[in-house]
């Protein structure tokens, strides 16, 4: 049973955040957000799914614990806006994708219970 894990923003810090220009650009720059784990392969594809409807595929990407996203220096609190929705909107999935896994290792242990109830009787049957 294959659980995945919600992962969620570190709180953000104006003065620590790391921001790189964006080599051989004018006023684009690439912003370091800090997860608070590192997420699963589950949760990276709801989440790149989800920035690829949102976003060009390339303005968000996950690095680790980190996401990398691009922006312009007029534009970034509106793109750490959109990135808090997008993770917000993948756990919520990911809390669906579990409740999913369970009922389906549920199913798995009755077919599980099920099935052996049946050798049992079938194992009886050939005893007379």
């Amino acid at each position: 049973m294959d659980f995945s894990k919600k992962v969620n923003l570190k709180p953000i810090d104006s003065e620590k955040m790391k921001i790189d220009v964006a080599p051989d650009t004018k006023d684009t720059y690439i912003v370091w957000l800090e997860l608070d784990s590192y997420p699963d392969y589950t949760w990276i594809k709801i989440f790149n799914d989800k920035v690829g409807k949102e976003m060009n595929v390339f303005e968000a990407m996950i690095h680790g614990t980190s996401i990398t996203m691009v922006t312009s220096s007029d534009g970034i609190v509106k793109k750490i806006d959109s990135m808090k929705k997008i993770i917000d909107y993948t756990n919520q999935q990911i809390e669906i994708y579990n409740k999913n896994v369970e009922v389906e290792h549920e199913e798995n242990q009755r077919r599980k219970i099920k099935n052996e109830e049946n050798i049992k009787k079938m194992r009886e049957q050939m005893k007379q």
